[in-house]
């Protein structure tokens, strides 16, 4: 064999799965199959033989388009190659929807049906193995197929519509003695004692995507059984039944996503914490929290990139962040929640707003944002969140300081007193427009007199600081 040393094989339904072009071959192929069942004289089958040479692309295709895996079995020339791959077979994905239990249970068992083989030809080859299931009707996978894989070292499991995976799942992952890398998409089982029974002493990366399952217990037994752990990200997490307190000597990056929006769960969520003991962390990205809930920090000094994103009044519990270099504020503030973290952070070399404003709707002096920010280089801000602050006549002078605003034609036009106090008092270095030309152009964006104003401004600002403005397509 002439192949790869890598091979991913798809095992499901999904059309859009097209991976290689070989689309002729494949339809060629598809129907000798289908005849191979059927009495054929020996002459026909030398033929076909001699006219279909199956190579990897081909072999791939085919496992893309059956149905049900069990069905690879029945056809020699597909089993004849798989022999020929068995040692470059490294990375598995299946991805099957079913519409009830039944027609669930028959996809598990096709997984497993490979998995076995897998196992069977090429003992410990099998490294990453993706699985997606959905199910149209409430239904709970039993995921008996991670029997097989137990020399894996990056797992995906995707679960969606009206499915979850059961508790049984989680007692296999005892064999997952190597496992680097986890990621659970979708509701699971959730236990406080799922990750003392499954221990992870090799585990470095955790993601937990749009799971409402995940709670602080969860979370904080996970941190404890896996002591090598550096990344760990969880979106749309709405547990705050208690605090969350992590803690972790080798937590290098956390990324945190609560779907805390609206009246009813903000007032459940108000006194929410989220405290945080972790030496090395180098990198903290916490998004959407509600009004009135705060994030304590025991080792500041680790920072280097912080993202704040709220809805009101977010309190950020810490010493200040001396060796911090990048800050990024996005949401819903209340002024002195924003004047807070910027005392924090007066050593930040970017700072980035994005879809920003103020809860009492009044614009801030971007003098007195700028002010304690010694060291600052660079701001960004997009289209929608310049609007929320105003120029101002402070004198404080940032010359080596660079602006980059965001803006396109569906968003408000940049605000030239802000723009002009920056170039006139404030006597920036630079300001880099970005647009995207395909949105300037639109008709929906020519139709819009008001902004033809504000950009025919624009342009006259540019006239009068020519070496200190510029445009840059996106």
């Amino acid at each position: 064999m002439s192949g790869c040393s890598f091979m991913m094989i798809l095992v499901g339904t999904n059309e859009s799965n097209k991976l290689y072009k070989h689309s002729k071959q494949l339809q060629r192929v598809a129907s000798y199959l289908q005849e191979e069942q059927r009495p054929r004289d020996a002459t026909r089958f030398c033929a076909m033989r001699k006219s279909v040479e199956l190579d990897d692309s081909s072999l791939v295709e085919i496992f893309s388009k059956v149905g049900d895996a069990r069905q690879i079995a029945q056809f020699s020339l597909v089993c004849k190659r798989w022999r020929e791959l068995r040692w470059a077979v490294t990375r598995l994905h299946f991805d099957f929807t079913a519409r009830d239990k039944t027609a669930l249970r028959k996809k598990e068992d096709a997984i497993t049906s490979v998995l076995q083989r897998t196992k069977k030809i090429a003992p410990g080859c099998l490294k990453e193995l993706k699985v997606s299931l959905s199910c149209l009707n409430p239904s709970e996978a039993t995921g008996h197929w991670l029997l097989w894989p137990d020399s894996l070292t990056v797992l995906d499991l995707e679960v969606w519509g009206c499915l979850e995976l059961g508790p049984a799942v989680w007692s296999l992952f005892s064999c997952f003695r190597k496992l680097e890398s986890f990621r659970m998409a979708g509701d699971f089982y959730s236990s406080k004692s799922l990750f003392d029974q499954s221990p992870f002493s090799s585990l470095r990366s955790c993601q937990f995507c749009r799971s409402a399952s995940v709670s602080p217990q969860i979370l904080e037994a996970l941190l404890a059984a896996c002591p090598t752990l550096e990344y760990l990200s969880v979106t749309g997490f709405v547990d705050t039944s208690k605090d969350l307190t992590l803690k972790s000597a080798s937590l290098e990056s956390f990324q945190f996503s609560g779907d805390f929006e609206g009246d009813e769960v903000a007032a459940r969520t108000r006194k929410f914490r989220i405290g945080l003991d972790a030496p090395k962390l180098g990198v903290l990205k916490v998004g959407g929290l509600a009004d009135g809930m705060s994030v304590g920090i025991s080792h500041p000094e680790s920072l280097r990139e912080l993202e704040l994103s709220c809805y009101g009044s977010c309190v950020v519990d810490s010493k200040q962040f001396y060796n911090l270099k990048r800050l990024k504020i996005a949401g819903n503030w209340e002024h002195a929640s924003v004047f807070h973290v910027l005392n924090l952070t007066p050593m930040i070399t970017e700072l980035f707003f994005e879809n920003t404003e103020t809860t009492n709707g009044i614009a801030i002096p971007i003098g007195e944002i700028l002010s304690p920010l010694v060291s600052l280089e660079s701001i960004h801000f997009d289209g929608f969140s310049l609007k929320w602050f105003q120029g101002d006549v402070d004198h404080f002078k940032f010359e080596t300081l660079t602006v980059h605003v965001w803006v396109n034609g569906l968003e408000q036009a940049p605000d030239l007193d802000v723009l002009g106090d920056l170039l006139r008092v404030h006597q920036i270095r630079m300001l880099v427009v970005h647009y995207i030309h395909e949105d300037m152009i639109s008709p929906v964006s020519r139709s819009m007199n008001k902004r033809y104003v504000s950009w025919r401004l624009l342009f006259d600002l540019m006239l009068s600081f020519p070496s200190r403005i510029s445009l840059k397509k996106e």
